[in-house]
């Protein structure tokens, strides 16, 4: 099994919007077998919590499947972390896809999210497995 590791740029924004926003890609080159994603995170500590993070699957510019990550923030600084293994996401994957993070700030005036320490594993099934299925 073939691991990519990544860590993610950190997030400090504060424009609240209701609209995701771009956050990162990271290109595999074989079926995933499984997502692991550990970071620190928060909101602007009071108020509605919106904050939150979502993963993309892309092929050839089409979205095929969506993975919520970690729920909604906190108003306190908190270490999490999440782990797929299955799913429409992982299930889906194939070489040449594309990942695409985003994160959601939340809309209604005051919102901020903070993402720290984002680490990225992406566990691939070896190309000479997955010429196989």
């Amino acid at each position: 099994m073939n691991v990519l590791r990544q860590e993610l740029p950190d997030v400090d924004e504060s424009t609240s919007t209701h609209q995701w926003d771009d956050w990162h890609e990271v290109d595999i080159i074989a079926p995933i077998a499984k997502l692991r994603a550990k970071w620190t995170w928060k909101d602007q500590g009071w108020g509605n919590k919106k904050g939150s993070i979502r993963v993309l699957l892309i092929r050839d510019g089409e979205v095929l499947a969506t993975q919520a990550i970690g729920g909604i923030a906190g108003h306190e600084d908190s270490k999490h972390s999440d782990t797929f293994r299955k799913g429409h996401l992982i299930d889906n994957s194939a070489c040449g896809d594309t990942l695409k993070f985003q994160y959601l700030i939340g809309g209604g005036g005051g919102h901020s999210l903070h993402i720290k320490n984002f680490k990225l594993s992406v566990y691939s099934i070896s190309r000479a497995k997955s010429a196989r299925k």
